[in-house]
């Protein structure tokens, strides 16, 4: 029993059997009728921009051609040699000994905070019930619940 399918799945479909494609799961069909869609939409955005930046009232096939050629044109990639050849240029260059920080932070005014100096202790839970008790009661003391993590 064949389904009724859109003009351009048959277009799709015709396509790739003429690529000598002939067993292929039924999503590459939808894949690129999505593809399709996507670049012709992306294709007419630049036709239309095109357009108006020559102030022409309908798109021109030099609008069209012109969008199309825009999106084939890409750049070489760098070939090892080349990448080689500047990384080494840029490691000639040696960093100043005295590198000084752009933004220095500001020192901590009392050092009996920091967890640089060795003067922290652990607390056992005899000391947190004697702080209890010198603790003003209307302080919550409680401790937030966390929400649970994914």
């Amino acid at each position: 029993m064949s389904e009724e399918q859109p003009q351009i799945m048959t277009w799709i479909r015709a396509l790739l059997k003429d690529k000598g494609i002939e067993e292929y799961q039924d999503p590459v069909a939808d894949m690129g009728l999505e593809f399709l869609t996507r670049y012709l939409s992306e294709l007419i955005g630049d036709i239309v921009v095109f357009s108006e930046h020559a102030q022409n009232v309908q798109p021109t096939l030099n609008d069209v051609k012109m969008a199309i050629k825009m999106r084939h044109r890409t750049t070489a990639s760098t070939s090892k040699d080349q990448l080689r050849e500047r990384v080494n240029a840029c490691n000639t260059a040696k960093l100043p000994r005295n590198f000084v920080a752009s933004v220095e932070l500001p020192k901590p005014q009392d050092d009996n905070y920091t967890l640089l100096q060795r003067n922290y202790r652990v607390k056992t839970n005899d000391d947190f019930d004697d702080e209890d008790d010198e603790m003003d009661k209307n302080i919550n003391t409680e401790l937030p619940v966390l929400p649970p993590s994914m």
